[in-house]
């Protein structure tokens, strides 16, 4: 931690023998200096003055002025910082950035060391105003809610609190702030929107030339027509999405089904599902046919598979299985290979010639997200037998191995939370602790790092599900308590840049 060293001005006095003749003063172990006379006061501007004494036997890594409507702080006063090495003698300053008309400010010299942070003493002075702001450069030009833009210009403030930016009327975070840079967040939006951006400055407003064109990730679609539920099933063929089981507390399981087409947003009734109601099923497409199966009751497990064809609209059973059955488990399609993780035991189904393999033991686990990308399976999160997960694992299916390679920073534990790739890239979110999440991620595999992007419109939920259509993601139903559970569905597109 830095110390800082104060120097009153009672101190100066005693160390000066007057005006015009310079004190012998004996030199100390680290640098001070002193705050001189402001000059050059104008309607616009002013000239700060400061003296460095001493440069001690420390070297001096930073140095400049320090001003604010209260005593100036380094980290909260607006600074200028000198290019200049520092060297005993004076030095001076002009700004023309936050001086509030005909208010009283004070301003303070100020050096830095590796270990020591000393200030000048602080001398007042009211401004006349500052000159206006403006806005030079806008980086990039188009973006999603919560990615950074870098806004930059002359006449801002050091200060977050003496700075307002908007993007059209919405107000945006501000990350950090100079005199000549500000680095925000686009805001929350509900639709993408071509909007100006203004940067109010101590009441005083900079408005840009250029327009920002700000996208969202998220657009509401025509609701489920079923009934709100939670534990529901999803896939999609040809450009349709197929969404049906599931339960609604309080109430017993579904079995109907119904086809959703983004053309012409719009659902469809199909045939419902023969096997028997059931929530925690898996679902998933594989040439051009439906696969829905296992899952259970609340006094009942399902150890069966059936083929829906859309070109019919007819279920048939295909396969059963009396070691399988699923309680909202993980699994995932790796070409013509179905994976699926059911709490300890791992098993694969060959699609072509219908016959599983028992692939071994995987750590206690259950209502985790399992979905593939390419040749790697993925599993993210879920609950052990004593507590809430965050962890992302990736599976090898050609040498049958699973590694650990990242987890959520902080508190992110969850269950029953959503994950599917788009291409390459991998989402995650979601899902429950306490309360439910709304948040989503997406994962870069090539550097480990976590991006958070803009949360899903209302309310939290935990057991949604999700489907792919045109490499965007359709996302609904779920609960965010056993009291409001959701028939709502979004389109998730992270493309439009």
């Amino acid at each position: 931690m830095k110390k800082a060293t104060l120097f009153p001005v009672l101190l100066f006095l005693l160390i000066f023998q007057s005006c015009d003749k310079e004190a012998e003063i004996k030199e100390k172990d680290y640098p001070y200096l002193i705050t001189t006379e402001i000059s050059d006061l104008t309607n616009t501007s002013v000239v700060f003055n400061g003296k460095i004494i001493s440069t001690g036997n420390e070297e001096i890594i930073e140095y400049g002025f320090l001003w604010d409507t209260y005593e100036p702080k380094i980290e909260t006063a607006n600074k200028i910082v000198m290019s200049n090495s520092a060297n005993i003698g004076s030095y001076s300053a002009k700004t023309s950035s936050s001086l509030i008309k005909d208010s009283q400010q004070l301003v303070r010299a100020y050096l830095k060391t590796s270990s020591h942070l000393v200030y000048g003493n602080t001398i007042k002075f009211t401004s006349n105003g500052g000159a206006s702001g403006e806005i030079t450069d806008i980086t990039p030009l188009r973006g999603y809610v919560n990615s950074k833009v870098i806004i930059e210009g002359n006449n801002f403030s050091y200060r977050k609190d003496e700075i307002t930016v908007f993007f059209g009327d919405v107000k945006a975070e501000i990350d950090s702030c100079t005199d000549k840079k500000l680095i925000v967040r686009v805001p929350d939006i509900d639709e993408d929107a071509e909007v100006v951006i203004k940067v109010v400055v101590n009441n005083k407003t900079i408005t840009a030339n250029s327009k920002y064109t700000a996208f969202t990730y998220w657009k509401k679609i025509a609701n489920f027509p079923g009934a709100s539920r939670y534990g529901a099933t999803s896939f999609s063929i040809n450009n349709k999405g197929y969404v049906g089981l599931g339960k609604q507390y309080f109430s017993d399981c579904y079995s109907d089904f119904y086809e959703y087409s983004p053309q012409i947003n719009g659902w469809k009734k199909i045939k419902d599902f023969p096997g028997g109601a059931r929530r925690g099923a898996i679902g998933f497409s594989f040439n051009g046919k439906g696969y829905v199966g296992f899952g259970y009751t609340s006094n009942n497990e399902y150890h069966d598979l059936w083929e829906y064809d859309p070109s019919t609209d007819n279920w048939s059973k295909i396969i059963e299985n009396e070691n399988i059955r699923t309680y909202e488990d993980a699994y995932f399609l790796i070409e013509e290979e179905l994976f699926i993780l059911t709490q300890n035991s791992f098993y694969k189904l060959n699609l072509e010639n219908m016959e599983f393999s028992d692939l071994g033991y995987f750590d206690y686990r259950y209502m985790a997200a399992g979905f593939s990308s390419g040749s790697k399976g993925y599993m993210f999160a879920g609950k052990s037998y004593t507590e809430y997960l965050k962890d992302l694992w990736e599976y090898n299916s050609s040498e049958n191995s699973w590694k650990k390679i990242s987890e959520l920073a902080g508190s992110q534990y969850r269950d029953a939370p959503i994950g599917f790739s788009l291409g390459e890239r991998l989402f995650m979110g979601m899902g429950r602790n306490v309360n439910a999440y709304k948040d989503i991620f997406e994962y870069k595999t090539n550097t480990g790092e976590w991006f958070k992007l803009e949360n899903l419109p209302g309310e939290g939920r935990a057991f949604a599900t999700s489907f792919i259509i045109n490499n965007k993601a359709y996302i609904g139903t779920g609960f965010d308590d056993y009291i409001n559970q959701f028939s709502n569905f979004y389109e998730f597109n992270p493309n439009k840049e």
